[in-house]
C-alpha cells in the first residue's frame, strides 16, 4: 500500500505547482499575471512596501516555479497602479493601469514599455484633465495593443467606457467612448475572431443606483456593432469576457439581484448576438464574485474569484470548474487561514492553470494542475497510517486542536495539516475545529497529520485516511 502511493505520488508531481507571496512591510495587490517564453511568469499590481512613494506600479517576475527573478517599482509620489500586463513583441513587457503622478491632470491612463529585466524603456499617458485610467490590455494581430477603461475627461456622461488602440511603440491610432449620462466603465477587452473587440463592465441605469452587466461588441476601427447590458434590479458588473469556441461570449462578475447572498458569483453566457443562453450563481450568503474566466478544450469553463465563506473562515481565492452548461463539476480555494482575493487567471502551456491576487496583504500567486490541485509540499517521506479505520466524513471535517502547532516546512518540518486527494495532491489547508467539505466530490481522501514521533526522520508525515460523502 505504501509503494503504491509513493508511485501515483511521484507520477501527479511532474507538473510544477506552487503558492507564493511576494511583498514587503506594507500593502501589495497583484491584478494580472501572464505566462512568458521560458514558462515563467510576469505578474503586475502595486506596492505600498517599495517605490517612490504612496503606491506604485510593480512588476514581479518569477522562474517556472514562481521564485523571483526580479521586481521593479514604478511611478511617482501620487498613487500609481497596474492592471494588466501583456509579453511585448521582441522581449520585455508592458504594463498598464493608471497614475496619478503624471499626465495631463487629474489621473491618467498609464503604458510602461521594459525590457526583459525590468528596466524602463518608455512611458506614455494618455488622457485629459479629469479622471481616466485603464484595467485592461489585449495585444492585436497587426503587432500594436488595444486598452480598456474609463474615462471622465472625454464622452457623453460622468464617465464612459474608453477604448484605445495603439501601436507597438504606443502611438494613438484611435480612441472610442462608449455609455450613456451616468457613470460607465468597460473592465476588460478581448479580441474577437473577426479581429473587432468585445468588451464588458458596467452601465449605469442613467444616475439610479444600480447598474448593469454591459456587452459592447464592436469592429476592428472600435466602432459599436451591438451594445446589450442584462438589466436587473440591483447592482451588476462584468469583469471578464471572453469569446467563446462557437463565437458567442462567456462573462463574468457579480450580481447583487439573482442568487443566495449579498453578492453572487454571476455567470453569464451569450450567443454572438449578445443574447443570452444561460446565467448562473455561485456563493453564499456574504459577497462573492468573478474577476476572470477562460474556456477550455473540452468547452467548458473555469473561473476565478473569491468567496466569504460561514464564519469563521476569511475570504478565500475560488477557483470553479464548470460544463459547457455552467454545472459546476469542482471547486478550489486557496489562501489558508489568510484573507485573500483572486482577480486573474491564465491556463497555461502544460495544461494547467495560473492565478493571482492577494493575500496576508502581499501578491498571491498560485500554479495548478489542470485539477485545480498544488501537488504535495512535503520535504519528508509520506506514510499511510493503517493504525485508525478510514474516517466518514458528510459536510464538515473535524481537526483536532494539537494539530495547529505544526509549522511550515521552510525549516524541515512538516506544513500545517492539509487534505490530499486519493495521489497525494492537496486540495485543502485545514485549521483547527470545522472545516467545510462540501465543495469536495465524494471519495477517499487523507489527511496529513502531525510528525511521527517514532520516525527517525522528523520530516515524515502521518496520513490518515478519510471517506467524503453526501
Amino acid at each position: 500500500m505504501f509503494f503504491i502511493f509513493v508511485v501515483l505520488l511521484t507520477a501527479a508531481s511532474a507538473q510544477v505547482t506552487f503558492e507564493r507571496h511576494y511583498g514587503g512591510e506594507s500593502a501589495e495587490w497583484g491584478f494580472c499575471v501572464q505566462q512568458t517564453a521560458d514558462s515563467g511568469y510576469i505578474v503586475a499590481g502595486t506596492t505600498l512596501s517599495f517605490g517612490a512613494g504612496f503606491y506604485d506600479g510593480w512588476l514581479v517576475r518569477t522562474d517556472a516555479r514562481g521564485e523571483t527573478l526580479w521586481t521593479r517599482a514604478y511611478g511617482g509620489t501620487t498613487g500609481d497602479y497596474f492592471y494588466g500586463v501583456e509579453n511585448a513583441a521582441g522581449g520585455g513587457f508592458l504594463a498598464v493601469g493608471y497614475t496619478g503622478s503624471s499626465g495631463a491632470g487629474g489621473t491618467d491612463v498609464w503604458l510602461v514599455r521594459t525590457d526583459s529585466s525590468g528596466d524602463t524603456l518608455w512611458t506614455r499617458t494618455y488622457g485629459g484633465t479629469a479622471h481616466d485610467g485603464a484595467t485592461s490590455l489585449h495585444p492585436t494581430a497587426d503587432s500594436g495593443y488595444v486598452i480598456a477603461g474609463v474615462t471622465s475627461s472625454f464622452g457623453a456622461g460622468d464617465y464612459d467606457g474608453w477604448l484605445l488602440k495603439i501601436n507597438s511603440s504606443g502611438e494613438t491610432l484611435w480612441t472610442r467612448t462608449y455609455g450613456g449620462s451616468g457613470l460607465d466603465a468597460a473592465n476588460y477587452v478581448d479580441v474577437t475572431a473577426d479581429g473587432g473587440f468585445i468588451l464588458t463592465g458596467l452601465f449605469d441605469r442613467d444616475g439610479a443606483l444600480g447598474g448593469d452587466l454591459w456587452l459592447v461588441r464592436t469592429d476592428s476601427l472600435g466602432d459599436t456593432i451591438w451594445t446589450k447590458t442584462l438589466p436587473a434590479s440591483g447592482h451588476e458588473d462584468g469583469y471578464c469576457v471572453e469569446e467563446t469556441e462557437d463565437g458567442g461570449y462567456i462573462v463574468v462578475g457579480a450580481t447583487s439581484s439573482f442568487g443566495a447572498g449579498n453578492y453572487d458569483l454571476w455567470l453569464v453566457r451569450t450567443d454572438s448576438e449578445g443574447e443570452t443562453l444561460w446565467t448562473k450563481t455561485f456563493g453564499g450568503i456574504d459577497w462573492d464574485e468573478g474577476k476572470g474566466v477562460r474556456q477550455l478544450p473540452d468547452g467548458g469553463f473555469v473561473v476565478v474569484g473569491s468567496v466569504k465563506p460561514p464564519l469563521p473562515d476569511n475570504r478565500k481565492v475560488w477557483l470553479l470548474r464548470t460544463d459547457s452548461d455552467g454545472d459546476t463539476l469542482w471547486t478550489r480555494f486557496y489562501g489558508g487561514q489568510s484573507t485573500s482575493w483572486g482577480e486573474w487567471l491564465e491556463l497555461t502551456s502544460d495544461g494547467g492553470m495560473v492565478m493571482t491576487g492577494m493575500t496576508q496583504g502581499d501578491i498571491h500567486l498560485v500554479k495548478t494542475d489542470a485539477d485545480g490541485l498544488l501537488a504535495l509540499a512535503d520535504r519528508g517521506p509520506v506514510a499511510v497510517s493503517d493504525a485508525h479505520p478510514a474516517t466518514l466524513v458528510r459536510g464538515v471535517l473535524k481537526v483536532p486542536r494539537d494539530m495547529n502547532e505544526i509549522r511550515s516546512g521552510i525549516s524541515g518540518r512538516v506544513p500545517r495539516p492539509a487534505l490530499l486527494d486519493a495521489i497525494g495532491r492537496k486540495v485543502l489547508d485545514l485549521h483547527p475545529g470545522a472545516n467545510d467539505v462540501r465543495h469536495l466530490a465524494p471519495g477517499v481522501y487523507c489527511v496529513r497529520e502531525k510528525s511521527s514521533r517514532t520516525s527517525r526522520q522528523p520530516s515524515a508525515a502521518i496520513v490518515r485516511k478519510v471517506i467524503i460523502t453526501r
